[in-house]
């Protein structure tokens, strides 16, 4: 199968990458500081985008017509170090125009995806989704099996859960629990990209998130994306999560059938 030709792929910044947040500065990147008892586990994040990850189409049969979706998506990179990495402090303006006060920078990948959220939602889709192996917390909550997938629309978390059990993918609904979005203001900039006190670390990033695909109806996996131990089709290593229920249910989220 021909592999996704990176070269197409937008350079907008010196450094190759796609500018974190349409920096003005050129070659603005990210300083990770990142615990050494996780460093593991990013080699799931290391993954070969197959045809259907940049961009795909198939057909959904109706029973009034045969329709095709064109379903698109963004290949987000970040380099994340450099001497011109933000610091813990910085205050960013983003691609949507909310000020973000950078509180950790291991926090970093939610500051490109929401950049990213914007650009999509500038398109105007019927439906964004964005999955992202963003929070340690989600792992903390439902564990290496459930992938955590957040939504205002019922009806949207009713067709990934039917999706889910019909291919044993499983999925757990989390909260946009409105009462959290003060923790997400620091009153220096518009948003925070990491409260501190540590809770309520996956819906506090969701919510972030949330801020730029509004006003696109929305939906947010936080996956784990890592077996920790073999089990019977289920070798340790990294592991899609949520792909085959997403994909299952997309006819239904679409209304194709």
């Amino acid at each position: 199968m021909p592999k996704l030709d990176l070269d197409a792929i937008p350079q907008t910044n010196a450094t190759g990458y796609p500018a974190p947040f349409n920096a003005p500065v050129s070659g603005r990147r990210y300083r990770r500081l990142a615990p050494a008892c996780g460093l593991e586990h990013l080699r799931a994040s290391h993954v070969v985008l197959e045809p259907g990850a940049w961009s795909s189409q198939r057909h959904w049969h109706t029973d009034l017509d045969e329709l095709l979706v064109m379903l698109a998506g963004e290949a987000v990179l970040v380099e994340d170090d450099g001497e011109t990495a933000v610091c813990p402090g910085d205050i960013l303006a983003s691609r949507k125009g909310l000020s973000v006060e950078v509180n950790n920078t291991d926090a970093e990948g939610r500051l490109v995806l929401a950049d990213a959220l914007a650009l999509g939602a500038e398109e105007e889709p019927d439906l964004m989704i964005s999955m992202a192996t963003l929070t340690g917390a989600a792992r903390v909550a439902v564990g290496p099996d459930l992938a955590p997938f957040y939504t205002d629309a019922d009806d949207d978390a009713a067709a990934i859960a039917r999706a889910a059990a019909r291919v044993a993918d499983p999925v757990w609904r989390m909260p946009f629990h409105a009462p959290y979005e003060s923790m997400i203001e620091p009153g220096i900039a518009d948003l925070d990209n990491a409260p501190s006190g540590g809770m309520a670390g996956s819906i506090t990033a969701a919510l972030f998130l949330r801020r730029f695909a509004e006003p696109v109806r929305y939906a947010h996996f936080d996956i784990y994306g890592w077996n920790p131990k073999p089990a019977p089709a289920r070798p340790k290593g990294g592991v899609g999560m949520g792909a085959r229920a997403l994909f299952e249910a997309m006819p239904e989220l679409l209304g194709l059938g």
